[in-house]
């Protein structure tokens, strides 16, 4: 599992599509494909159980720390996304097409006060742009 995550952490990190990773570690775009599958299916099996979104007194202290280093009141999360490119889907492509035109999908993530993740959201386009943007109240 280690030579996956490697695998997974390298084309995050280069620019390197998945023929120039099989070629450089001398093994096949099949092989690489598998590894970055079980990565990910790793990671979002883990998900669940290390992204949290803060509640009670765990919220009242990503508040107080925006507040402390940022000077912004009330906050419970910086939140940014981006559009990952795809390759168009052959049933109903138009429906991954984004606001910039090209085929993508959209993933989003809300950090805390101390940059750990307490969302991380990933959908089409068209399902909505800050797809969860929330409001905390006390």
């Amino acid at each position: 599992m280690l030579f996956h995550l490697f695998l997974r952490l390298w084309l995050t990190a280069t620019v390197m599509k998945t023929m120039g990773i099989s070629d450089r570690f001398d093994v096949s775009k099949s092989t690489v494909k598998a590894c970055f599958q079980r990565v990910i299916e790793a990671v979002s099996h883990l998900s669940a159980r290390v992204i949290v979104w803060p509640t009670g007194a765990g919220a009242q202290e990503v508040i107080s720390g925006f507040a402390t280093a940022a000077k912004f009141p009330g906050v419970i999360g910086a939140i940014d996304g981006t559009h990952i490119p795809i390759k168009a889907p052959r049933e109903y492509p138009e429906t991954n097409v984004n606001q910039k035109s090209f085929h993508s999908m959209h993933l989003q993530a809300v950090c805390d006060n101390k940059m750990i993740f307490t969302s991380v959201l990933s959908a089409y386009p068209d399902s909505g742009y800050s797809l969860c943007t929330t409001r905390y109240r006390q």
